[in-house]
């Protein structure tokens, strides 16, 4: 059931992510990759929480911070701010939250894939 969840989550992700950016993306160019893989992180790791697995828990926060950093730091290129920053990556987690109740296994897929190559 979990796998499945992933897989979902992941679909809605990559249908929505370039709405997301299109603010800042009008400022310059932006790569919004890695706030995309900061919300599916974090999802994971509440999940893993929730489960009560400390350590996936750790692991992906590891993840998370790392992926997070990195966006930040694009969105703070291109004019915007920290707060920006924190809003697009809840956004992205609402979206991906949307994707796997929806059930939209191919996108949620194809999100997995990228974050687990962009941050491994």
């Amino acid at each position: 059931m979990f796998s499945k969840f992933i897989g979902n989550l992941i679909a809605v992700t990559l249908c929505a992510a370039p709405m997301m950016a299109q603010d800042l993306k009008s400022r310059s160019t932006y790569d919004d990759t890695p706030i995309v893989c900061a919300a599916y992180f974090r999802m994971l790791v509440r999940a893993y929480e929730d489960d009560g697995d400390q350590l996936g828990a750790k692991q992906y926060m590891e993840r998370f911070n790392r992926s997070y950093t990195q966006g930040q730091a694009n969105v703070t290129s291109v004019g915007g701010t920290e707060e920006e920053a924190h809003k697009v990556t809840q956004r992205f987690i609402d979206i991906i939250s949307e994707m796997a109740e929806k059930r939209q296994e191919p996108a949620l897929k194809s999100l997995v894939a990228m974050c687990n190559r962009q941050f491994p």
